[in-house]
């Protein structure tokens, strides 16, 4: 698995399914995993997992890196191709700038769905002390504090996967940084 990979304009658009940038972000998390655990994980049924980890596969997102045995049949392990993916220079490929916003607006209502579902259940069940959090920032900073501050938000992921359990208590975070005009 690399580090770091730029997207295409083909995997951008792979991933503006909602689906799909889902099994993504699962097998992402996961490090290795089958269709059966990713289903597992998110609640959707090994066939469509294996359909779009098929068309993850298919616009290098994804890697099958192994069999593992069983009952029927060996079960493919599948692995995400990268850690941490970039955005590329709109200015690079032609039509990339409509494929990015498109993927961001679906992340963007994917939060907004996921933010509703924690009031919800933050309302039916006070005693779990359940309770949404909206953290926003807007701020000038110079190049190198931009940089420290990215970095620091790299260590925040870094500390969460860290310290993941399967006993905890759910926690999804999604953070997009927005280089504006001076």
């Amino acid at each position: 698995m690399d580090d770091s990979l730029t997207l295409t304009k083909a995997q951008i658009d792979a991933l503006t399914s909602p689906p799909r940038g889902k099994v993504y972000e699962a097998l992402r998390r996961m490090g290795s995993a089958t269709a059966i655990e990713i289903a597992s994980s998110i609640g959707k049924s090994p066939a469509t997992i294996h359909y779009h980890l098929q068309e993850l596969i298919a616009v290098g997102l994804a890697t099958e890196v192994g069999k593992i045995p069983s009952a029927r049949r060996p079960v493919s392990v599948y692995e995400a191709s990268s850690r941490k993916v970039r955005l590329p220079d709109p200015a690079a490929e032609p039509g990339v700038s409509e494929s990015m916003r498109k993927m961001v607006s679906n992340s963007l209502k994917r939060a907004v769905r996921d933010f509703e579902d924690s009031s919800i259940r933050a309302e039916e069940n006070p005693d779990e002390h359940l309770a949404p959090m909206v953290i926003r920032l807007n701020v000038r900073l110079k190049d190198e504090d931009r940089l420290m501050f990215e970095q620091l938000i790299e260590e925040a992921v870094q500390f969460a996967d860290s310290k993941r359990t399967e006993a905890g208590r759910p926690l999804h975070w999604a953070s997009i940084l927005i280089e504006t005009a001076k």
